[in-house]
């Protein structure tokens, strides 16, 4: 706005956005000139005298944005999660609760200058209802899995008390032309613009996103490591000594950042310098990677990594692992092949399967290495034709599920995303929405197809489940790129994949996920990565695990690329041990 660029009258704008992003509770849908405004907000309270009250203010706002993708993705899993009377209640309440808050504040905003005993009877009326609200939001959050799609902001002191010493919180934003950042400790917050602009900061994201990846012809690249020294120092700005400084990171991401494992950004200026002069520029172990310096968590927003502080537990299940692998193509009659998928499209169930299964399943050999570190010999586990979409939602393992206090994905995953599969008739466009690959259960004995070979999101948030850990094991696919697997698989092409499939095993009562962003490499070095992880996990935390695995990666000179250690990541409760319950695994 034109008060908004005179210095004259910043006060009286920033007054008046206040205002109106005070009374919206999610921004998920706003226009590019609803952000345009939105961003001189930012600038003004990045701009303003730094106070307590200034830095919860640009808190709030943060909060206040969202992404329509994911906002679509919450609200599939709402819908399930509704089935149940109590979760449906509380929801139905808090949204009138909500307008009810909204419509009050926008009339108060309007009485400025009114008879005064009217505005004081508002004024009690919002008091209340935001009391209420507050209310129902702890309900919310002690409702099991239903506090993690509970996005309501939170304060700054509530989120710094949470904070443990050394830990730092780091949020971004995103808005029409602009990112923003905010670093929390327990005992100080910094607020800034990222310094570029959107297309600049995702361009440079990117590139060093790329470089840590294989290419088109499934060759490893050289590493820009000075790219993502930059990167760092962007998206740190003025809080890099925070953030450097850091024992453990929560990383919240906004954008391109929420497909980057902020573990591979280079923290160490000096370290860049070195490895710039070194003739060995494959052996990227002097590298300073934050993920060298700290352990690194991903947190899918203030309300949900609360969520995890204020309630912690543990599991009760009795036993320790469970382990599904080994996803084959199905072996089908040609009267099954010729069964018709239930889609939009008129699909048969052998083209599906065929475009489904191009790729190997993965081995259940990365179980059996499990296995051995975890000195147990031969985990359970379900493997080929038990391994079905059915038989975890409706079958033999649904039962079974929350019987463990681990829960490993060793399968393909796909993002989600529309996708074009070949029939003799032309070609079908079929939604896939983010999911594991699972068996294929053959139709039934009227020849109806009963399974898509995929545990989908929102089936996952049906799950009973009782687990410190689901770890979602996705492996590179290796297929050509007019497969639906080459098009769609690993968790690296989709934002909303990260808060569609990991969110909903949170949401279905798994503590903490591990997933990748990018497809692993199926080969040693991940199955020795994979090893590290378990046998640090019998001492360490989740995210010590992590990290003393990726240690254990980059430090070996020829296997230091980002593309061997990086992809891994852990959201939600990092801090608690996979194995922390009754029982402890067998230490032999």
């Amino acid at each position: 706005s034109i008060a908004s660029r005179d210095p004259a009258r910043r006060e009286s704008a920033l007054a008046a956005y206040r205002a109106a992003v005070g009374g919206i509770a999610n921004l998920d849908g706003v226009g590019p000139v609803s952000q345009a405004a939105l961003e001189r907000y930012f600038d003004l309270l990045a701009a303003a005298n730094p106070d307590a009250a200034r830095n919860e203010e640009f808190f709030r706002a943060m909060q206040s944005i969202g992404e329509p993708a994911i906002a679509r993705e919450y609200a599939v899993m709402q819908q399930r999660l509704s089935a149940n009377d109590e979760v449906r209640e509380l929801l139905r309440e808090r949204r009138d609760l909500q307008q009810a808050r909204n419509g009050l504040t926008f009339e108060i905003g309007g009485l400025a200058g009114a008879d005064a005993a009217r505005l004081a009877e508002r004024e009690a009326q919002l008091d209340a209802i935001v009391a209420r609200l507050d209310a129902v939001n702890m309900q919310i959050d002690q409702t099991g899995g239903i506090a993690q799609l509970s996005d309501n902001p939170i304060t700054l002191a509530e989120l710094a008390a949470a904070l443990e010493p050394g830990e730092v919180y780091l949020k971004l934003v995103q808005l029409n032309d602009a990112m923003y950042g905010m670093a929390i400790s327990s005992d100080a917050s910094a607020l800034y613009r990222i310094e570029g602009t959107l297309d600049e900061v995702e361009a440079q994201a990117e590139a060093v996103l790329a470089s840590a990846q294989t290419d088109a012809q499934a060759r490893l690249t050289r590493f820009d490591v000075a790219g993502a020294n930059e990167l760092f120092r962007r998206i740190a700005g003025p809080a890099a000594p925070m953030v450097t400084g850091a024992s453990r990171v929560i990383f919240d991401p906004a954008g391109a950042f929420r497909r980057m494992p902020i573990a591979i950004l280079v923290s160490d200026d000096a370290s860049v310098d070195t490895y710039l002069a070194s003739e060995r520029l494959g052996d990227y172990s002097p590298v300073g990677f934050l993920g060298k310096q700290a352990e690194t968590i991903v947190s899918l927003s203030p309300r949900a990594f609360l969520g995890s502080r204020s309630n912690p537990s543990t599991s009760a299940a009795p036993n320790d692992f469970i382990g599904f692998a080994e996803a084959p193509p199905p072996v089908l009659t040609e009267q099954q092949q010729q069964a018709r998928m239930p889609f939009d499209c008129s699909l048969t169930l052998g083209r599906w399967a065929q475009a489904l299964y191009s790729a190997d399943p993965v081995s259940a050999q990365e179980l059996d290495r499990i296995g051995q570190a975890l000195g147990m010999g031969r985990v359970p586990q379900f493997t080929r034709q038990n391994f079905t979409d059915i038989s975890l939602t409706q079958g033999a393992a649904s039962g079974d599920l929350a019987e463990y206090k681990i829960l490993h994905f060793a399968t393909h995953g796909l993002s989600g995303r529309r996708v074009e599969v070949e029939q003799d008739s032309g070609s079908c466009m079929v939604y896939v929405p983010p999911s594991l690959v699972t068996a294929l259960a053959v139709p039934d004995a009227s020849g109806t197809v009963i399974s898509d070979g995929l545990l989908a999101f929102d089936e996952v948030t049906s799950l009973q489940l009782d687990a410190n850990l689901v770890v979602l094991s996705a492996c590179d696919t290796s297929a050509s790129a007019s497969t639906l697997a080459g098009r769609a698989a690993g968790f690296e092409t989709s934002g909303a994949a990260l808060d569609g499939l990991v969110r909903s095993f949170l949401v279905a009562e798994a503590r903490a996920v591990m997933a990748t962003f990018w497809r692993v490499p199926d080969n040693v070095v991940t199955l020795d990565l994979m090893t590290a992880f378990y046998t640090a996990g019998r001492s360490d935390s989740i995210a010590g695990a992590l990290r003393s695995a990726q240690l254990s990666v980059m430090e070996n000179p020829r296997r230091s690329h980002p593309y061997y250690w990086g992809n891994f990541f852990v959201v939600g409760d990092g801090t608690n041990s996979m194995f922390a319950g009754p029982t402890q695994v067998a230490m032999n």
